[in-house]
């Protein structure tokens, strides 16, 4: 069960707490807590006060008991070191975005002379690094979307094309200038695509920028609340279009 020694990097100086990129409603940090666990992300924890980072794993999401399960630090020197504390601050990576969160331990347990540890599910779950790079353009035929405008009070729809898309977020092409602005949800917005359908999620807007000389306003968004089924889709479409690019990337 204990992980191996290659944990993710991360810098430990930079404190925890809510900000905009700060995923705060319960049901978001257990899905991201379960899909660390389901792909057996490796993670970096660190303790206060000590320049080591240990590696660790989640073993485990318990909702309804409101923990969840992190496998021993490796190495092992940090275990009575974290029993000491009973707080560690965990670093990783999901969908190549940097992810950090706070973690108070319950309680320390062992299996087969493994030990693991139940800690309180965080209040929060941070994002830390540009997503920009793991964008993903949507090249070919144009993807149209629709959506309710959250702007203008007189304005009821929006419409447009993607642009590019990842994990947790869309970029958007709109003709014109809609009155948009940072924190605006579009409700219901909609497009498809030939293999995987359509989609239907509600996105905050993040940031907007002109292109005056072609009157086009480009919109960065950020999902909100997507269901397990929606979030899983948008991942398989995410994974193909990396390994379509991949192949094009081939020299040949």
């Amino acid at each position: 069960m204990a992980a191996l020694r290659q944990a993710a990097s991360g810098d430990e100086s930079e404190p925890v707490s809510p900000g905009n990129y700060a995923v705060t409603d319960g049901d978001a940090v257990v899905r991201l807590l379960g899909q660390l666990q389901q792909r057996h992300a490796l993670l970096s924890a660190h303790l206060s006060g000590e320049p080591e980072s240990y590696a660790t794993t989640v073993l485990g999401v318990y909702p309804d008991q409101d923990f969840f399960v992190l496998d021993e630090l490796n190495p092992r020197t940090g275990h009575g070191k974290l029993l000491e504390r009973r707080e560690l601050t965990v670093i990783g990576r999901l969908d190549g975005i940097g992810i950090r969160f706070s973690a108070q331990v319950r309680e320390s347990c062992s299996r087969d002379g493994v030990a693991f540890y139940k800690a309180a599910l965080p209040l929060h779950v941070q994002h830390l690094q540009r997503r920009d790079r793991h964008r993903i353009r949507l090249l070919g035929t144009p993807t149209a979307f629709t959506a309710d405008g959250g702007g203008d009070p007189a304005q009821t729809a929006l419409g447009g094309t993607v642009y590019d898309i990842c994990a947790d977020g869309l970029g958007l092409l709109v003709e014109g200038e809609p009155a948009l602005r940072r924190g605006d949800v579009l409700a219901a917005c909609t497009f498809r695509l030939p293999r995987e359908g359509e989609f239907r999620v509600d996105l905050e807007v993040r940031h907007v920028s002109r292109l005056a000389d072609r009157r086009i306003t480009r919109v960065g968004t950020r999902l909100l609340d997507a269901d397990r089924s929606t979030q899983r889709r948008l991942e398989a479409l995410i994974a193909r279009l990396e390994r379509e690019l991949a192949r094009r990337s081939r020299p040949d």
